[in-house]
Protein backbone atom coordinates (compact mmCIF):
# COMPACT_ATOMS: atom_id res chain seq x y z
CA UNK A 1 0.00 0.00 0.00
CA UNK A 2 1.14 3.54 -0.76
CA UNK A 3 1.02 6.46 1.65
CA UNK A 4 1.14 4.49 4.90
CA UNK A 5 3.76 4.18 7.63
CA UNK A 6 5.52 1.14 9.02
CA UNK A 7 3.36 0.94 12.14
CA UNK A 8 0.20 1.02 10.00
CA UNK A 9 1.52 -1.87 7.91
CA UNK A 10 2.36 -3.89 11.03
CA UNK A 11 -1.08 -3.16 12.52
CA UNK A 12 -2.74 -4.20 9.24
CA UNK A 13 -1.16 -7.65 9.61
CA UNK A 14 -3.29 -8.06 12.75
CA UNK A 15 -6.95 -7.41 13.49
CA UNK A 16 -6.58 -3.74 14.50
CA UNK A 17 -5.34 -2.18 11.28
CA UNK A 18 -6.90 0.67 9.32
CA UNK A 19 -6.79 -1.56 6.25
CA UNK A 20 -6.57 -5.31 5.80
CA UNK A 21 -3.28 -7.10 5.14
CA UNK A 22 -4.38 -10.29 6.90
CA UNK A 23 -3.14 -12.47 4.09
CA UNK A 24 -1.72 -15.89 4.76
CA UNK A 25 -0.16 -17.76 1.89
CA UNK A 26 3.28 -19.26 1.40
CA UNK A 27 2.94 -18.20 -2.23
CA UNK A 28 2.36 -14.51 -1.51
CA UNK A 29 4.81 -11.89 -0.28
CA UNK A 30 3.96 -8.49 1.13
CA UNK A 31 6.42 -5.88 -0.09
CA UNK A 32 6.57 -2.41 1.50
CA UNK A 33 7.31 0.57 1.19
CA UNK A 34 6.98 2.05 -2.27
CA UNK A 35 10.27 3.14 -3.79
CA UNK A 36 11.19 6.49 -5.31
CA UNK A 37 12.42 6.35 -8.87
CA UNK A 38 13.52 9.04 -11.29
CA UNK A 39 10.76 10.16 -13.63
CA UNK A 40 11.30 12.87 -16.20
CA UNK A 41 7.57 13.60 -16.70
CA UNK A 42 6.78 14.35 -13.04
CA UNK A 43 7.01 17.89 -11.66
CA UNK A 44 9.33 16.86 -8.82
CA UNK A 45 11.43 14.66 -11.08
CA UNK A 46 10.52 11.47 -9.20
CA UNK A 47 7.59 9.17 -8.65
CA UNK A 48 6.65 6.39 -6.24
CA UNK A 49 6.86 2.95 -7.79
CA UNK A 50 5.72 -0.46 -6.57
CA UNK A 51 8.36 -2.22 -4.51
CA UNK A 52 6.79 -5.61 -5.27
CA UNK A 53 7.61 -5.42 -8.98
CA UNK A 54 11.21 -4.43 -8.23
CA UNK A 55 11.46 -7.17 -5.62
CA UNK A 56 10.52 -9.84 -8.17
CA UNK A 57 13.15 -8.44 -10.56
CA UNK A 58 15.71 -8.70 -7.75
CA UNK A 59 14.57 -12.26 -6.97
CA UNK A 60 14.92 -13.34 -10.62
CA UNK A 61 18.33 -11.68 -10.97
CA UNK A 62 19.45 -13.36 -7.74
CA UNK A 63 18.21 -16.72 -9.03
CA UNK A 64 20.15 -16.38 -12.29
CA UNK A 65 23.34 -15.12 -10.62
CA UNK A 66 23.46 -17.26 -7.47
CA UNK A 67 20.91 -20.06 -7.86
CA UNK A 68 17.95 -20.69 -5.56
CA UNK A 69 20.01 -21.49 -2.47
CA UNK A 70 20.71 -17.86 -1.68
CA UNK A 71 17.91 -15.78 -0.17
CA UNK A 72 17.03 -12.33 -1.44
CA UNK A 73 17.48 -10.57 1.91
CA UNK A 74 20.38 -8.10 2.09
CA UNK A 75 20.50 -7.77 -1.71
CA UNK A 76 21.13 -4.26 -3.01
CA UNK A 77 18.20 -2.51 -4.68
CA UNK A 78 19.59 -0.74 -7.74
CA UNK A 79 17.89 1.98 -9.76
CA UNK A 80 15.93 3.73 -7.01
CA UNK A 81 16.31 7.15 -5.42
CA UNK A 82 15.01 6.09 -2.00
CA UNK A 83 11.89 4.84 -0.26
CA UNK A 84 8.46 6.38 0.19
CA UNK A 85 8.82 5.90 3.96
CA UNK A 86 12.28 5.57 5.49
CA UNK A 87 13.12 2.22 7.07
CA UNK A 88 16.44 2.42 8.85
CA UNK A 89 18.34 -0.72 9.76
CA UNK A 90 20.64 -0.79 12.78
CA UNK A 91 22.68 -4.02 13.06
CA UNK A 92 21.90 -5.94 16.24
CA UNK A 93 18.79 -3.89 17.07
CA UNK A 94 16.03 -6.46 17.58
CA UNK A 95 13.59 -3.76 18.66
CA UNK A 96 13.86 -1.66 15.48
CA UNK A 97 11.19 -1.14 12.84
CA UNK A 98 13.07 -3.32 10.32
CA UNK A 99 12.87 -6.28 12.68
CA UNK A 100 9.21 -5.55 13.49
CA UNK A 101 8.26 -5.51 9.80
CA UNK A 102 10.16 -8.73 9.13
CA UNK A 103 8.52 -10.38 12.15
CA UNK A 104 5.12 -9.42 10.72
CA UNK A 105 5.86 -11.17 7.41
CA UNK A 106 6.67 -8.04 5.38
CA UNK A 107 9.63 -7.95 3.00
CA UNK A 108 10.83 -4.39 3.28
CA UNK A 109 13.29 -2.05 1.62
CA UNK A 110 15.70 -0.57 4.15
CA UNK A 111 18.79 1.52 4.43
CA UNK A 112 21.66 1.00 6.79
CA UNK A 113 24.68 2.96 7.87
CA UNK A 114 27.15 3.06 5.02
CA UNK A 115 24.97 1.16 2.54
CA UNK A 116 22.32 1.99 0.01
CA UNK A 117 18.83 0.52 -0.13
CA UNK A 118 18.63 -3.22 0.43
CA UNK A 119 16.01 -5.96 0.66
CA UNK A 120 15.21 -7.02 4.22
CA UNK A 121 13.35 -10.27 4.87
CA UNK A 122 12.32 -13.40 2.99
CA UNK A 123 9.12 -14.34 4.83
CA UNK A 124 5.87 -14.91 2.98
CA UNK A 125 2.51 -13.51 4.08
CA UNK A 126 1.85 -16.79 5.92
CA UNK A 127 4.50 -15.77 8.47
CA UNK A 128 4.31 -15.59 11.52
CA UNK A 129 1.18 -17.74 11.91
CA UNK A 130 2.82 -20.46 9.80
CA UNK A 131 6.45 -21.15 10.74
CA UNK A 132 7.15 -23.91 8.22
CA UNK A 133 10.53 -23.33 6.52
CA UNK A 134 8.68 -23.02 3.19
CA UNK A 135 7.45 -19.61 4.39
CA UNK A 136 10.92 -18.38 3.40
CA UNK A 137 10.94 -17.33 -0.26
CA UNK A 138 14.09 -19.21 -1.28
CA UNK A 139 13.12 -22.41 0.60
CA UNK A 140 9.77 -22.54 -1.23
CA UNK A 141 11.60 -21.90 -4.51
CA UNK A 142 14.04 -24.78 -3.90
CA UNK A 143 11.14 -27.05 -2.93
CA UNK A 144 9.27 -26.15 -6.14
CA UNK A 145 12.31 -26.56 -8.39
CA UNK A 146 13.24 -29.97 -6.95
CA UNK A 147 9.64 -31.19 -7.05
CA UNK A 148 9.32 -30.14 -10.70
CA UNK A 149 12.68 -31.67 -11.63
CA UNK A 150 11.73 -34.99 -10.00
CA UNK A 151 8.22 -35.02 -11.49
CA UNK A 152 9.51 -34.27 -14.99
CA UNK A 153 12.10 -37.04 -14.66
CA UNK A 154 9.57 -39.58 -13.34
CA UNK A 155 6.93 -38.69 -15.96
CA UNK A 156 8.58 -40.93 -18.55
CA UNK A 157 7.99 -43.92 -16.26
CA UNK A 158 4.43 -43.17 -15.14
CA UNK A 159 2.73 -46.08 -16.89
CA UNK A 160 5.28 -48.75 -16.04
CA UNK A 161 4.80 -51.27 -13.23
CA UNK A 162 6.07 -50.13 -9.83
CA UNK A 163 8.44 -53.02 -9.17
CA UNK A 164 10.73 -52.93 -6.11
CA UNK A 165 13.75 -52.74 -8.43
CA UNK A 166 12.33 -49.77 -10.32
CA UNK A 167 11.43 -47.94 -7.10
CA UNK A 168 14.97 -48.54 -5.78
CA UNK A 169 16.34 -47.17 -9.05
CA UNK A 170 14.18 -44.02 -8.76
CA UNK A 171 15.37 -43.49 -5.18
CA UNK A 172 18.99 -43.76 -6.33
CA UNK A 173 18.51 -41.30 -9.21
CA UNK A 174 16.70 -38.78 -6.99
CA UNK A 175 19.33 -39.10 -4.25
CA UNK A 176 22.03 -38.51 -6.88
CA UNK A 177 20.21 -35.31 -7.94
CA UNK A 178 20.00 -34.20 -4.30
CA UNK A 179 23.71 -34.88 -3.84
CA UNK A 180 24.55 -32.85 -6.98
CA UNK A 181 22.61 -29.92 -5.49
CA UNK A 182 24.49 -30.26 -2.17
CA UNK A 183 27.98 -29.40 -3.43
CA UNK A 184 29.67 -26.24 -4.63
CA UNK A 185 29.46 -22.61 -3.66
CA UNK A 186 25.86 -22.13 -4.86
CA UNK A 187 24.46 -25.32 -3.33
CA UNK A 188 20.75 -25.72 -2.79
CA UNK A 189 20.99 -28.10 0.18
CA UNK A 190 23.26 -29.16 2.98
CA UNK A 191 22.57 -32.81 2.45
CA UNK A 192 19.30 -34.44 1.55
CA UNK A 193 17.86 -37.91 1.26
CA UNK A 194 14.85 -39.30 -0.57
CA UNK A 195 13.47 -42.68 0.42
Amino acid sequence: PFGVGANQVIAARGSDGDFDLQLSSRRMNIAWPGVRVAATIEVNGERIDSYGARLMGIALSNLVEHGPGRGISNTEIAGIEGMESPVDYIPGDGSGITHALRSAGVITARTGYGSGPRVEGTESSAWPSDTDPRCQYHVQLIFDLMRDEILLYLDQYKDLPATPERISYFEKVINDKLEQRSIGENRWFYGGRFS
